[in-house]
C-alpha cells in the first residue's frame, strides 16, 4: 500500500479515478507519468504479509530535469537531434544498441555521416572493440575535407583517447594538445565543454605516467572550462574530477583522501547513470583498490569488487579493460591473506583477458599483471619463475612508460 503525501506547492498533476476502477474502496489516485516521489518509510507487517510505503511528492525530478535540458540546449548549437539521441544511448551504456541505431543511419539523406562515423568509432571504444573504433576514426577523417575543423579537432581527440586506452600515453597527449589548438582556432560555440575533457584527457594520462602536480594543473584547467558550462552538477565530467584526484591521492599513499574523493564519485554516478553502467562499475572497483591498499577490511574490498564485477560483466562483458581489471583486484586480495595459489590464478587470467584485448601487444596493464605473477613467485621463494616474468614486466614498462617512470624504477630495485 502507498500512502503518498502530496504537497500543493510541487505542481504535481493527480486524479482521484477511484470511481471508475475497478475496486472503488481502494481509493486510487492517477499521477502524472513525469511526477517524482520522495520515500520517507516503509513498513513491512509479516504477519499480514503486506507492506506499507509512506512517500511524499518533490520537484527534485523536475530540477533535475530542467538541468538536463538546458544542457541539451547547448548540445543541439552543434550536434542533430538524430546524432545526440544515439550519444545518449552510449551514455547510457547500451553500446551495442547505439551502434544498431548509427549503422542504420549510415548513408540516410540530410544525416551528418562524418558524425555518425564519430559516433560508430566512440560506441565501439566505450565497448571495448577498438580495431572497429579506429576503423571508423579513419572513415570519418578521410570523409573531412576540412583539416582545421571542429569535426577534425574531435577526430584527433577521440583518436588520443584510444592511443591513451592502448597505453601509448606520450602520443595521447600530443593529440590531445592539437585538438585544442584546432577548437581554439575554431572558436565554435559550446566549446568550453570540450576543452574542459581535453584538459582532463591530458590530465589522466598524465596521471598514469607519474607526472602528478602537471595532472592537478590539468585538472583545475578543466575544473574552471566545465563551471562555464550549463552541466548539471552531478554530470559525469564532474564525477571524473573526482575519480581522478582519488587516483592521484592513491599514488601518493593518501588513501583517507582517496577513499572520500571515490565515494563522492560513486553517490553522484549513481545519481545520474543507470545502475549496472560500466562507470558504477569502475568506481566501485577503484573504492575496492583503495580499501585494500589501506588494509581497513578485505571482505569489504571484496564485497566491492564482486558488485563492481556483475555491473561490468554485465555492462561490457568479460573481454573489457574494465572487467579484467576487477578479477586483478580480486587477485590482489588473495595476495594481501597471503593466499598466493589463489591470488597466482587469478591473475593468469587476468593475463590472459589483458592479451586477448590487447592483442598480445606491449601495454602497461600487461607489465602490471607481470609484475604482480612475478611478485607472488618471490614470495612463494621460486625466484627462477620471479625473474622470469619480472624481467618481462621491466621491458614492456620501460618499452610503455620509459626508464625514469615511478613503476618502472619499483622493478629495478
Amino acid at each position: 500500500m502507498f500512502e503518498i503525501d502530496v504537497d500543493s506547492d510541487t505542481n504535481v498533476i493527480a486524479a482521484d479515478i477511484s470511481h471508475i476502477s475497478a475496486f472503488p474502496s481502494e481509493e486510487e489516485v492517477l499521477f502524472d507519468i513525469d511526477s517524482t516521489f520522495e520515500i520517507l518509510q516503509v513498513n513491512v507487517n509479516e504477519e499480514k504479509q503486506s507492506c506499507t510505503i509512506h512517500m511524499r511528492t518533490s520537484t527534485y525530478g523536475r530540477e533535475l530535469i530542467d538541468e538536463y535540458l538546458r544542457y541539451n540546449e547547448t548540445e543541439l548549437d552543434r550536434l542533430s537531434v538524430a546524432i545526440l539521441f544515439g550519444r545518449l544511448i552510449a551514455d547510457m551504456g547500451e553500446f551495442n544498441k547505439s551502434i544498431k541505431y548509427f549503422e542504420r543511419l549510415i548513408n540516410q539523406e540530410n544525416i551528418d555521416q562524418i558524425n555518425v562515423r564519430i559516433n560508430l568509432g566512440r560506441a565501439y571504444a566505450l565497448k571495448g572493440d577498438y580495431d572497429n573504433a579506429y576503423k571508423y576514426y579513419y572513415v570519418a577523417r578521410d570523409l573531412e575535407t576540412n583539416k582545421n575543423s571542429p569535426k577534425m579537432a574531435e577526430i584527433v581527440n577521440n583518436l588520443g583517447w584510444l592511443d591513451n586506452i592502448l597505453g601509448n600515453y606520450n602520443a595521447a597527449i600530443e593529440k590531445y594538445r592539437k585538438s585544442l589548438k584546432l577548437y581554439n582556432a575554431s572558436q565554435m560555440s559550446g566549446y568550453w565543454q570540450i576543452q574542459g575533457n581535453l584538459h582532463t584527457n591530458i590530465a589522466m594520462a598524465q596521471i598514469t605516467l607519474g607526472q602528478y602536480d602537471e595532472a592537478i594543473q590539468e585538472l583545475d584547467h578543466s575544473y574552471e572550462c566545465l563551471t562555464k558550462t550549463r552541466l548539471p552538477a552531478d554530470h559525469p565530467e564532474f564525477s571524473q574530477r573526482q575519480m581522478n584526484l582519488g587516483r592521484i591521492c592513491q599514488h601518493r599513499g593518501e588513501y583517507d583522501k582517496a577513499h572520500d574523493y571515490y565515494k563522492t564519485a560513486l553517490e553522484m554516478r549513481k545519481r545520474a547513470l543507470p545502475p549496472e553502467h560500466m562507470d558504477i562499475g569502475k568506481t566501485l572497483y577503484n573504492l575496492g583498490g583503495v580499501t585494500g591498499e589501506a588494509g581497513i577490511d578485505y571482505e569489504k574490498v571484496l564485497t566491492y569488487l564482486h558488485e563492481s564485477l556483475v555491473i561490468n560483466e554485465s555492462a561490457i562483458g568479460e573481454e573489457h579493460p574494465a572487467t579484467a581489471l576487477v578479477w586483478s583486484g580480486i587477485a590482489n586480495v588473495y595476495e594481501y591473506r597471503n593466499e598466493h595459489e589463489q591470488a597466482l590464478k587469478y591473475q593468469f587470467k587476468t593475463l590472459e583477458l589483458y592479451q586477448k584485448i590487447y592483442h598480445n601487444n606491449d601495454h602497461e596493464d600487461i607489465a602490471r599483471i607481470l609484475n604482480n605473477i612475478g611478485e607472488l613467485y618471490r614470495r612463494m621463494k621460486d625466484y627462477k619463475q620471479a625473474f622470469f616474468y619480472l624481467n618481462k614486466a621491466l621491458k614492456v614498462r620501460i618499452k610503455v612508460l620509459g626508464a625514469d617512470h615511478p613503476e618502472t624504477g619499483m622493478i629495478e630495485h
